[in-house]
């Protein structure tokens, strides 16, 4: 998978393509997967993930497989 710009904050629709799965994938894990990294919610329409956070997960995940 490719890395997004480190000092980007990520929103839920470029996650869910990263992985390549839906935006409802990103929530779930966010909620039920204790090591995901939590969203920043900025407004009531703005969340975004670190994605500094975010590759550092993928990787943990491909260094455990």
């Amino acid at each position: 998978a490719g890395q997004i710009k480190a000092e980007v904050a990520a929103e839920v629709k470029e996650l869910a393509a990263r992985f390549s799965v839906s935006t409802k994938t990103i929530w779930n894990w966010a909620k039920l997967q204790p090591d995901f990294p939590q969203p920043i919610i900025f407004s009531g329409n703005c969340t975004r993930w670190n994605a500094e956070q975010v590759d550092a997960w993928a990787r943990s995940r491909e260094n455990a497989a």
